[in-house]
């Protein structure tokens, strides 16, 4: 028998004040004891606010997940909180100020388990390997915030998601069972991602019938959802319809005149544009980089959606450029714009100019001198004055010095010295060689297996740069060392979380490089009447690769079409390669 004083010792801490009660009929010696156990602190910080127990599942829980609410994870404070209520309900209001939502559909769509997993698939992985060095936080933030308000954005992501799980499942299986599994679970993917499209579509028709009546969400959630057709389209390799996607988007910014939007946290702003989904300078970087991707890619006689003829972002950068800069994001966007204008004249430049077309080009090119030198000083503001930099910006601000440098060549570069006149900025050349090593590598290292924490995730910006350079440049040693750097940047992007090889477009300048070589050890070659070439030191104008494309066969193989200054003079048609990733893999290694 156990006396009330001893059942008193035995009760745990915290209890001693507590009724005990047994059931009828119950033995005294039987009581029931409340059971013990310390309060944690360790649940999301949803199930925490609303005072529920929390499963713990990571990195959502699935009390969230299945209830409906934003789950938002389990970020501690390094404070103690004065009460607990107090102290989630803080974190809470500082995580929707400065992070999207997690997997909330919009409230017009009643979302399936599939849809769920899918979008949780675009937000943890897809989204992450579409950023690139200035919009990160428009695939990490505005796109996910977007998606749980507008179901064009919703379904868009979902669309784009599913073509990338299908493309991440490998044919390759151990037997014919798994093989047709694999098969069956691609083909089930792909019907989802056409489904999710057309609901897609259909939410963007919808919001196309209000007309001159859609605000500024609604015309910002149209383009959003079109930049995610485009690369779905891309991801697939349908180049053309991908291409007509960003024409299609580029219109409407244009149309809609969307850059003379301000920004949501201008307090001079209009209420619709303050409380926007989207800034605007976002949507419009996104198309701009696009947009100079796709001119550095078409061949200078391309036509329909593959090339634009003429400058078209000159309205929006004199509409820009009476602005300061308040971040690197900002500069990019204006940066782009410029240099989209001068490759737009060298592209257009004919092969032997004569003195009105020279004349021509020179005047076309003052004006875009004269943004690019408010372009620099704005920069220099912003670099060494602004309070917005942060140190995490200072890679950024050395891409876009970098960038600048080769800009400038642009500018300055006398096009009446035809062959030559790039052999005089082989300096410039150098300079920016050394700052991509500087990035890539760690600040004076060149050691390809430097430091991971001074390496370069992914850099479009960049290897568009050391594209365009290694194409122009005749210096041997500077152009093997911009490849070189090409294949290294190409590896530390680690697409789909493995390394990747070099891509079509690198391996492309490495066989033009090749082939122009040619001329110094082919007796035919050098025996040419305008042959000038001096063996290994540079390649004579008669020989120079002036026009390529690219055409994709699938995401493995490629053809490269070119012709050289010679075969156009004498009007011979084009010569091709067929260039393969495997193979490319197989002799790197």
């Amino acid at each position: 028998m156990v006396d009330a004083g001893a059942a008193q010792q035995t009760s745990p801490p915290g209890d001693a004040n507590i009724p005990v009660r047994s059931k009828p009929g119950e033995a005294a010696d039987h009581v029931r004891k409340k059971r013990w156990a310390p309060k944690t602190r360790t649940g999301c910080l949803t199930c925490r606010l609303r005072r529920v127990k929390c499963d713990e599942e990571k990195p959502y829980c699935r009390r969230c997940r299945r209830l409906g609410y934003v789950c938002h994870g389990y970020k501690e404070s390094v404070h103690q909180p004065e009460t607990s209520q107090q102290h989630v309900a803080k974190q809470i209001t500082t995580l929707e100020l400065y992070q999207p939502p997690v997997v909330v559909s919009p409230v017009q769509v009643t979302a399936t388990p599939q849809e769920l997993d899918i979008f949780h698939y675009y937000r943890t992985e897809v989204a992450a390997h579409r950023a690139d060095e200035f919009n990160r936080t428009l695939w990490n933030v505005y796109i996910l915030r977007a998606a749980n308000n507008q179901p064009a954005v919703w379904h868009a992501c979902n669309a784009l998601a599913a073509v990338h799980q299908m493309d991440a499942i490998k044919l390759s299986a151990w037997n014919a069972t798994q093989a047709a599994l694999t098969v069956e679970r691609r083909q089930h993917l792909y019907t989802f991602a056409l489904q999710q499209h057309a609901m897609s579509l259909k939410h963007v028709m919808a919001m196309a019938q209000q007309g001159d009546a859609l605000s500024f969400n609604d015309k910002g959630s149209i383009l959003a959802a079109n930049l995610l057709f485009f690369a779905g389209c891309l991801h697939q390799g349908r180049l053309l319809e991908s291409l007509v996607h960003l024409r299609n988007g580029i219109n409407l910014m244009h149309q809609w005149k969307f850059w003379e939007a301000r920004a949501p946290d201008d307090v001079g702003s209009p209420p619709q544009i303050r409380n926007s989904i989207f800034p605007s300078a976002s949507l419009l970087l996104f198309y701009v980089q696009i947009d100079g991707l796709a001119q550095d890619s078409s061949p200078p006689d391309a036509q329909g959606p593959e090339r634009t003829s003429t400058w078209q972002w000159e309205p929006a950068l004199s509409s820009l450029c009476k602005r300061p800069f308040f971040s690197p994001a900002d500069a990019c966007l204006e940066f782009e714009m410029i240099w989209i204008g001068l490759r737009d004249l060298f592209k257009a430049l004919p092969l032997r100019p004569d003195a009105s077309q020279q004349s021509s080009i020179i005047k076309r090119r003052v004006m875009l001198n004269v943004h690019l030198q408010n372009w620099k000083t704005k920069m220099d503001a912003l670099q060494y004055s602004s309070p917005y930099v942060k140190p995490s910006d200072r890679k950024l601000l050395t891409i876009l010095n970098m960038r600048h440098i080769l800009a400038n060549i642009l500018a300055n570069v006398d096009i009446g010295k035809f062959e030559v006149c790039w052999d005089a900025f082989e300096a410039q050349f150098e300079e920016i060689i050394v700052l991509v090593e500087s990035l890539l590598f760690g600040q004076g290292a060149r050691n390809p297996h430097g430091n991971a924490e001074h390496r370069l995730s992914f850099t479009p910006t960049v290897t568009k740069s050391l594209h365009y350079m290694a194409t122009i440049c005749r210096h041997p040693s500077l152009r093997r060392r911009a490849i070189s750097l090409l294949k290294e940047l190409r590896r530390a992007e680690r697409v789909g979380g493995k390394n990747a090889d070099v891509s079509f477009f690198t391996q492309s300048i490495q066989a033009i490089m090749h082939m122009e070589e040619e001329a110094w050890f082919d007796a035919e070659k050098r025996s040419h009447p305008g042959c000038h070439c001096v063996a290994g030191e540079f390649i004579c104008n008669a020989h120079r690769v002036s026009e390529f494309q690219i055409k994709y066969a699938d995401s493995q193989e490629g053809e490269l079409i070119f012709r050289t200054v010679d075969d156009v003079v004498n009007s011979r048609p084009a010569r091709s390669l067929t260039m393969n990733i495997l193979i490319a893999m197989e002799t790197e290694m």
